[in-house]
């Protein structure tokens, strides 16, 4: 409203209700803008929740990547460890078998020594039994 119209309005009405009238026009005008001005922040804060929001589920699925390659790898890890005692055991079995296998043909041999000895001791019994016998008919 310009300053010529209300002048014409306030000497036409009266300047009671014309003040009265341009005073709710203002306090109008004023709540409008104080009303855009919170939509404004209003949306200024839902986009800002919006990208915190969007922003927090980008990490939570960088983080879920992340732990799923940990996953990943730790299962690699655990299956080479795996293997490698696994051969590592195998090799040792065959170690054990082998020294087993040496024991055993060393017991072996010490059977085999150990009747030949007995055999040898027996043949010396018997001549010491035989030469007792002569001694005691020559004698």
């Amino acid at each position: 409203m310009g300053m010529a119209e209300l002048v014409k309005y306030i000497i036409d009405i009266g300047i009671t209700p014309v003040l009265l009238v341009v005073f709710v026009q203002y306090f109008i005008k004023q709540d409008e803008k104080r009303q855009q001005s919170i939509q404004k922040e209003y949306d200024k804060a839902q986009k800002r929740t919006e990208d915190i929001e969007r922003a927090a589920k980008e990490r939570e699925n960088v983080l879920l990547a992340a732990a799923q390659q940990r996953e990943a790898l730790i299962q690699d890890e655990a299956a080479k460890r795996e293997s490698v005692i696994r051969k590592e055991a195998e090799k040792r079995e065959g170690i054990l078998m082998a020294n087993l296998e040496r024991i055993t043909n060393t017991m072996a041999d010490i059977s085999r020594s150990m009747q030949g000895i007995q055999m040898d001791i027996g043949r010396i019994d018997d001549r010491i039994d035989r030469m007792e016998q002569g001694g005691r008919h020559g004698g």
